[in-house]
């Protein structure tokens, strides 16, 4: 999936920072107080890392040039100018494209003051247990809900004052105000989602969910009373795969820091796009967040396949 939009691409490159050091704050589009600065001027920085506390909070900005062309030296002195007029630590510069021989060398002189990555789409060094994986989204329809049999608890309701009718009035199957537990809220759609979930390669069919008094809540007039709950429903489903890509982070003299899978797709209900980054430790991938916009009813679900 080719954007064409800087922002986007910054966008992108936030993600995988944020995945390869979680425990730093990640900001995007920031304006920096420069040094100095009698008005108080700033400068604006793509991406801004801040890695641990005050007094020893460490500062790395983060460029990005989202072009078909190789960076400038110009553009490369500008970046570290405004290193250091505004007196942040490190410096990331980050292309679709190879860096110039010239700035390698600058950068490879200052240390690990500036460090130098690429973000493209690439065939090479990719696991694959990324390339067999798959985005699957689960659409998931509720056409009817027949023989609704809810049974109230009649001490409870005496408890609290309230009535049967206070309770169950009007609501939807998309209305959050049933839980298991007293503390997660469902909705009856979300129930005959998850009751039909081991049924994906199924496109419709018909059941019966069935929950006892002790085991089902409702939330009424800040009380959860017990509701036992009967009912019938008919149903149909869709399953559809997203085609992706994957996108190497890869850190000049370093190798590959992570990866981005990112997928768009339109389909019948709407289009959906996924952006996910990976890290690696050994043989194991960490997936930590995950964008995406689908339609509603949808559901997302990754299959990460093993080499």
């Amino acid at each position: 999936m080719k954007v064409n939009d800087g922002k986007y691409f910054e966008n992108l490159v936030k993600l995988l920072e944020k995945a390869i050091d979680p425990d730093s704050i990640v900001e995007h589009d920031v304006e920096i107080p420069i040094l100095n600065s009698h008005k108080g001027a700033t400068t604006q920085c793509d991406i801004v890392i801040r890695t641990g506390k005050k007094p020893r909070e460490t500062i790395t900005i983060v460029e990005v040039q989202d072009r078909t062309s190789k960076i400038k030296p110009n553009d490369f002195r500008g970046w570290i100018h405004k290193l250091s007029i505004i007196g942040a630590q490190h410096l990331i510069c980050v292309s679709r494209q190879k860096f110039p021989e010239s700035i390698k060398e600058q950068a490879s002189l200052s240390g690990n003051v500036i460090r130098l990555i690429t973000l493209a789409e690439m065939t090479d060094d990719i696991p694959m247990s990324l390339m067999k994986s798959k985005f699957k989204i689960f659409h998931f329809n509720v056409l009817k809900i027949e023989n609704l049999q809810p049974i109230l608890s009649e001490f409870e309701l005496l408890k609290f004052g309230l009535s049967e009718n206070d309770i169950l009035k009007e609501f939807t199957i998309f209305d959050n105000i049933f839980s298991v537990d007293k503390s997660k809220m469902i909705s009856l759609y979300f129930l005959c989602n998850q009751f039909v979930k081991e049924k994906e390669l199924i496109n419709s069919g018909s059941e019966k969910i069935k929950l006892d008094l002790d085991e089902f809540f409702i939330l009424a007039s800040g009380h959860f009373i017990k509701l036992g709950l009967e009912f019938d429903f008919t149903w149909s489903s869709k399953v559809e795969y997203v085609p992706f890509t994957i996108l190497s982070y890869q850190q000049d003299q370093y190798g590959i820091l992570a990866w981005l899978m990112e997928g768009s797709y339109k389909g019948e209900k709407g289009t959906v796009w996924v952006k996910i980054p990976i890290t690696r430790t050994g043989d194991i991938f960490h997936i930590r967040q995950i964008e995406h916009s689908m339609p509603v009813n949808s559901s997302l679900s990754i299959e990460l396949k093993s080499d």
